[in-house]
C-alpha cells in the first residue's frame, strides 16, 4: 500500500543545517574544505533531490586528519585528564545529542530514507551508547594491578546502515578509552555525522580528538586503510569492501577492533509457536529500514506442519504494508539507499525466480514519480543452496523455507551465508535453549525480536565479520594492558 507525502514533520533546524553548504570536513576541531576543493552531492533517496554539496576527502585530507588525531593524542588536554573528566565529556555529548533528537532524526531520514519513527529510535539509542561507554570509563580505573591504556589513533569507516548508531558506537568506544579517532562516513549518508560534529564542538572536546571525513571508499576509504600512522582500523561495510581491505591491512584488523560486514538474520518458527506474534515480528524483521539493517530477519524457517498457514497469513499482510514517504507517520517502509542498491536487489530477485523460487506477492507497481522504492517481497520454494539464501540481500526481501524437525532447522539456519541474529519461536524452553547453543550466530532472541542492549556483547559469525562492538569486549579491543 502506497502512502502519500507528508512533510509537516521536517524539523526547521534540520532545514537551517542544510542551507549552510557546501559541507566541509571536520579536522582538528576546524571546518575545512577538501584540499582538492572537490565536492560531491548527497541525495534524498525518497525524492532523488540533492540535499547538500559535500567536501570529497582524498589521501591528503586523511593524512591531515591523522596528524590532527596524533597531535591530540599527545596533548595534555586529552592525554592527562582524569577518567572522570573523560566521562564528563561523553555524558555531555549524550545530553547535547538528546536535546536535538527531533532535528537529528529528521536529518537521518532525509539522508537515509528510513521512516522518521525509526530515525528517532536510532538517535535515542545513540544517546544511550554514549552514556553506556561514559559509565565504563571510571570502572576501567578501578583495577589496582594493571592499567588499560589507549591504543592510539583509531581509523574508522562506516556504511549507510543506521549511520548515526554506527558513528556513536565507533566514537564512544574509542574515546572512552582515551584514543583519538579519524572517522570516514558513507558517501550516501554524510549529513548526520557532520551535524553530530557540530554538536560535539559544543561539548568543548579537545580539538583533534574526533575528526570526521566525507568521501568515497575508493579514495578516502582506501587512504585510511593504507595510512601507517593509524594504530588500529575498524570497519563497517559490505563483504566485498571488507575482503579487499583485509587483504591489504590484515594485521591491524585482526588485532581485535570490531569489523562488521553487515549480514542478515533468521527466524525459526516451530509448530507450537504463537503464530500471530511471530508473524508480526517476521514482517518487521525483513522490512525494517527497507531491509537494509544487518540484523534484519530475511531468512524465515517454518515447521512444515504450519508452513501453509504462515504463507497465507503473510500473503494477507504483505499488501497492507504502507510504503512511501518516510515523513508520513503511517509509513513502515521507505526507500532504499540508492538506485544502485535498488537495481542490485531487483537483480537478486530476478535471479532467484529464475533459479526456481516463487514470488509470494504479485508484482505491485507503486506510482512514485521519484525515489528508490521496492515493495516488500516474500519468496517461497527457496532452497538453501540458492544464492538468494547464501548471499546478503540488502533490501525488503524475505525467504520462506520449510523444515521438518529440530535438526533440519539447525542445519538450514547454519547454511545461511551470514547470521547476525536468530529469533526462535517456541513454547518449549528446553528446545529453545538447545537450538540456541547449536546455531552459529552472534545474537539469539527467544519469542522476541530486535531487543538490543548495549551491555550485551555481540560477536561475529561467517560473513558478518568478527569482534563485537559493545560491552567489555570492545573496551578490551580499544586498549592495551600494562601490568603494575
Amino acid at each position: 500500500m502506497a502512502v502519500a507525502s507528508n512533510r509537516n514533520n521536517v524539523h526547521p533546524d534540520a532545514i537551517r543545517f542544510l542551507l549552510n553548504q557546501p559541507k566541509k570536513l571536520f579536522i582538528g576541531g576546524e571546518w575545512v574544505p577538501a584540499q582538492s576543493q572537490k565536492i560531491f552531492r548527497t541525495v534524498n533517496p525518497a525524492t532523488e533531490a540533492v540535499l547538500a554539496k559535500i567536501a570529497k576527502a582524498d589521501k591528503i585530507d586523511v593524512d591531515l586528519a591523522v596528524e590532527a588525531a596524533k597531535k591530540a593524542l599527545k596533548d595534555p588536554k586529552w592525554s592527562h585528564i582524569s577518567v572522570h573528566q573523560r566521562a564528563d565529556y561523553l555524558f555531555k555529548m549524550a545530553t547535547i545529542l538528546e536535546n536535538h533528537i527531533d532535528e537529528m532524526a529528521t536529518i537521518e531520514t532525509l539522508d537515509n530514507g528510513m521512516p522518521l519513527t525509526t530515525s528517532k529510535y536510532h538517535v535515542a539509542y545513540t544517546v544511550e551508547i554514549f552514556r553506556y561507554f561514559a559509565g565504563w570509563i571510571t570502572k576501567l580505573a578501578s583495577k589496582t594491578n594493571f592499567l588499560r591504556e589507549p591504543i592510539g589513533v583509531i581509523g574508522s569507516n562506516i556504511s549507510h546502515h543506521g549511520p548515526l548508531v554506527s558513528i556513536g558506537a565507533k566514537i564512544a568506544a574509542a574515546i572512552s578509552t582515551g584514543n583519538t579517532v579519524v572517522l570516514k562516513v558513507s558517501k550516501y549518508t554524510p549529513l548526520s555525522a557532520l551535524r553530530l560534529a557540530e554538536l560535539i564542538a559544543e561539548a568543548e572536546l579537545p580539538k583533534g580528538v574526533i575528526n570526521i571525513l566525507t568521501g568515497f571508499d575508493t579514495t578516502a576509504g582506501n587512504a585510511i586503510n593504507a595510512n601507517p600512522d593509524l594504530n588500529k582500523i575498524s570497519l563497517s561495510g559490505t563483504v566485498l569492501t571488507g575482503k579487499a581491505w583485509l587483504s591489504s591491512s590484515e594485521i591491524r584488523y585482526k588485532q581485535g577492533v570490531p569489523i562488521n560486514f553487515g549480514g542478515k538474520s533468521q527466524f525459526i518458527i516451530f509448530d507450537h509457536a504463537d503464530l500471530d506474534q511471530s508473524i508480526n515480528c517476521i514482517m518487521a524483521g525483513f522490512t525494517s529500514s527497507s531491509g537494509q539493517l544487518s540484523i534484519g530477519g530475511s531468512q524465515i524457517l517454518v515447521h512444515q506442519s504450519i508452513y501453509d498457514e504462515v504463507v497465507h497469513k503473510i500473503r494477507q499482510k504483505l499488501t497492507a504494508i504502507p510504503v512511501g514517504d518516510p515523513f508520513n507517520p503511517e509509513t513502515q517502509v521507505g526507500p532504499m539507499i540508492s538506485k544502485l542498491q535498488l537495481n542490485k536487489v531487483t537483480k537478486q530477485l530476478t535471479n532467484a525466480i529464475q533459479a526456481g523460487a516463487t514470488l509470494l506477492n504479485e508484482a505491485i507497481a507503486y506510482t512514485f514519480p521519484k525515489g528508490y522504492f521496492l515493495p516488500p517481497c516474500i519468496l517461497i520454494n527457496v532452497k538453501t543452496n540458492m544464492p538468494i539464501y547464501k548471499t546478503i540481500v540488502q533490501g525488503p526481501v524475505g525467504c520462506l523455507i520449510a523444515f521438518t524437525d529440530q535438526q533440519d532447522a539447525i542445519l538450514k539456519a547454519n547454511q545461511a551465508g551470514s547470521s547476525s541474529a536468530i529469533s526462535i519461536w517456541t513454547q518449549d524452553v528446553g528446545l529453545a535453549n538447545k537450538v540456541s547453543t547449536l546455531v552459529k550466530t552472534e545474537l539469539v532472541w527467544i519469542n522476541s525480536y530486535f531487543e538490543i542492549n548495549t551491555a550485551n556483547p555481540n560477536g561475529r559469525f561467517k560473513l558478518s565479520g568478527f569482534n563485537g562492538e559493545f560491552a567489555e569486549e570492545v573496551i578490551k579491543a580499544y586498549t592495551q594492558v600494562k601490568s603494575m
